[in-house]
């Protein structure tokens, strides 16, 4: 019979037993309610193209044939129509919420469902069973995908209202002229219009991304090398233009233009000539494709060169009741154009996907990342073709490449590692089960040792890290401080304060590095450590050289300072000078204010070479405290954290050369005042004949 034959109230009883179950316990009712009616002949669990009709599982993979799962599915389909299948089915699915069998609620509700539902329209009783409130009727499809997190439960339900009628509460797409496909179903489900629309062959991960932009406002992805995140993307693009009447979709890489034209580009032109009759009314142009009226997917072009001004306008400004951004490359794409995108997506059903090599934790996307955006790992350890061995995506990364890079970017544990922390740190990994025997070949002809399934490893190339594991490595290469280290001090710092409070370390006074601010949007910082522990910074704004020296220089005093290390580079050379004025004036003896000019040659060498400034002398030192003492403690400040982490070096000529303001300003947006206030309190080792002091008691 169908299920909209008959009309149904669900009666105040139902009702009341269904509230007084958990959300949980309502969707497992609902989960074997839906099973039993597909039995029954009330409702088949339809969930995706290649699902069993009968018993709702899942038939071959992603990677297999079309034709060839096609016939397996149907082979199957008829086997379990036979054998009543759906039967088992629900037994599985009892087993499963077996631990509620003793719950009287549960058993009692259940009953009352199924009496309800075996007489009745599933649509009214999916409603009471999901929401408990009949008057949710035009939020409950939002409701499934939002509050549903288990895939497979999802789809069911979906496929479940879709059966029964329930009208989506968004307007639907119309479908092209001459097609007889309705493309809004594929709003909930864009792995059925991937997989059975553009026949797309999709690893698990890939269609993870694909639900995570459904289902989220900001996804993203970090990627190995040659996964697919652009091959997806692409046809993310498609599956979003075509399922939202009225979408626009916009599609930038990295500069140069070349990057979007050859590679996200390439893959949405492709996948439409590949399917002419599906896109028969699109019109496609050089990085334009139209659908219809403010209905069209964009390629929009990053300029190298203009301001920072001229970017983000590129991207400000994009509105419709449906907009898709997809940033490809999306580490080297400036910060402005984020900022241009946020604009955009403060009202309507706004996504953004974003997809990059995780080399280092800054920038833009890092932040995206802190800020909570849904993040996906596509790593080359969940690819077919490194899982299986066989080629199954043809063009896509290799088992024996991924083996090489283990071999030659890692090594094993030894004996005096400590495994104890191998879980938590970046350095190490854990190879892969199916991994285990797996060998490659050297350049020079001879076979790699076979990997050990289970086996730990530590990390000796960072690139192993972002090309193969898609995650941030510990260390980025070339690196100068590590957000390892930095992580590690504030845990020291924490723990110091949870047993002492704010009290610094008792017999030490401090060394106070004192930063200047430069510009109007700069802070003068003030940062006092103790030998290893390091208070909380102190900022504030003003480039008012005698009010600046009169604040430091009361700090100093309040804390009993034993030295001020002060910047003294451009309009920096007059705090010092004030600082001795001011103690002069309080009567203060003991305060000693030392002009560092930054700028300066360096005083001392170490093992990796000389140095080209007193700066990169600095920077070097606080590098290396946190690398080497274990008494080293950081306050849990993340701008301080950010600006430490920020920091590069190279080695050119022959001399260490760290990051310099004005690369540093563009990464961060801002100047690290931070960092540079820690690095002034190295300076206390410098001997004293190099910098100019002032005191109380006179110059």
């Amino acid at each position: 019979m169908s299920n909209l034959d008959v009309r149904w109230e669900p009666s105040a009883a139902l009702q009341d037993k269904l509230k007084n179950l958990s959300p949980r316990q309502r969707r497992a009712i609902v989960r074997i309610v839906q099973a039993e009616a597909a039995g029954i002949g009330l409702i088949r669990l339809l969930k995706t193209p290649y699902s069993c009709q009968w018993c709702g599982l899942r038939v071959g993979q992603s990677g297999d044939p079309r034709d060839q799962r096609k016939a397996a599915l149907a082979e199957h389909e008829t086997e379990c129509e036979k054998s009543g299948t759906t039967w088992q089915f629900i037994c599985r699915l009892t087993t499963y919420y077996r631990k509620w069998s003793k719950d009287s609620a549960f058993v009692d509700a259940l009953d009352a469902a199924r009496a309800d539902v075996s007489s009745s329209a599933m649509r009214q009783a999916v409603l009471i069973l999901q929401t408990g409130t009949p008057e949710a009727a035009l939020e409950l499809r939002r409701q499934v995908v939002d509050g549903e997190k288990d895939r497979d439960r999802r789809l069911a339900s979906v496929a479940l209202l879709d059966r029964a009628g329930l009208e989506p509460s968004a307007p639907a797409s119309q479908a092209p002229a001459g097609s007889d496909v309705d493309f809004a179903k594929f709003q909930l489900d864009p792995e059925g219009f991937l997989e059975g629309c553009l026949h797309s062959r999709l690893t698990n991960r890939q269609i993870e991304i694909a639900e995570a932009v459904r289902d989220h406002q900001v996804t993203v992805v970090q990627s190995a090398n040659g996964v697919g995140k652009t091959y997806v993307a692409g046809r993310i693009a498609l599956w979003f233009l075509r399922s939202y009447r009225r979408s626009k979709v916009f599609a930038a890489a990295a500069p140069p233009l070349e990057n979007l034209e050859r590679l996200l580009w390439g893959e949405i032109s492709r996948a439409i000539s590949d399917h002419p009759d599906l896109f028969a009314d699109v019109k496609d142009g050089h990085l334009h494709i139209e659908a219809g009226p403010d209905w069209y997917i964009d390629g929009v072009a990053i300029p190298s060169s203009g301001t920072a001004t001229q970017r983000e306008a590129k991207f400000s400004g994009k509105h419709a009741p449906y907009l898709l951004f997809i940033l490809d490359e999306g580490d080297a794409i400036p910060d402005e154009v984020y900022r241009g995108i946020e604009s955009c997506m403060s009202g309507g059903h706004a996504r953004l996907l974003v997809l990059f090599n995780p080399r280092e934790q800054s920038g833009p996307v890092y932040q995206l990342i802190k800020a909570g955006a849904h993040v996906i790992e596509l790593d080359a350890f969940s690819h077919p073709n490194v899982a299986t061995g066989r080629t199954v995506v043809p063009g896509a990364v290799e088992r024996e490449v991924t083996v090489r890079r283990i071999n030659e970017w890692s090594r094993p544990a030894v004996v005096t590692d400590d495994p104890g922390g191998f879980d938590h740190d970046p350095d190490w990994f854990q190879v892969p089960a199916f991994l285990d025997g797996a060998t490659a070949t050297r350049e020079d002809g001879t076979e790699y040792p076979a990997l050990i399934g289970g086996q730990w490893r530590k990390i000796t190339n960072p690139a192993l890290s972002y090309m193969v594991l898609a995650r941030f490595p510990g260390q980025a290469e070339n690196q100068l401080i590590s957000r390892r280290w930095v992580e590690a001090a504030q845990q020291r710092w924490q723990l110091w304060q949870l047993k002492m409070g704010d009290r610094p370390p008792s017999g030490y006074r401090p060394t106070h590095g004192q930063d200047v601010a430069e510009m109007g949007q700069d802070s003068n910082v003030a940062c006092f450590r103790y030998g290893g522990w390091v208070a909380p910074l102190i900022a504030w704004g003003g480039v008012d050289v005698l009010v600046t020296g009169d604040k430091a220089a009361q700090l100093a005093e309040e804390r009993h300072a034993q030295e001020s290390e002060v910047d003294a580079t451009g309009v920096g050379s007059g705090v010092a000078p004030q600082m001795g004025r001011y103690w002069a004036l309080s009567g203060y003896k003991d305060g000693v204010a030392r002009a560092i000019k930054v700028a300066a040659s360096p005083t001392t060498v170490v093992e990796e070479g000389e140095f080209h400034l007193l700066r990169d002398q600095l920077a070097w030192a606080c590098r290396e405290w946190l690398r080497t003492d274990p008494s080293a403690m950081l306050p849990p400040d993340e701008e301080l954290a950010d600006d430490l982490c920020a920091f590069h070096y190279r080695i050119r000529r022959g001399k260490i050369e760290v990051s310099d303001k004005d690369s540093l300003r563009r990464l961060l947006k801002r100047s690290p005042d931070k960092a540079d206030a820690l690095f002034l309190t190295f300076a206390d080792g410098i001997p004293r004949y190099a910098p100019t002091a002032y005191s109380g008691r006179g110059e």
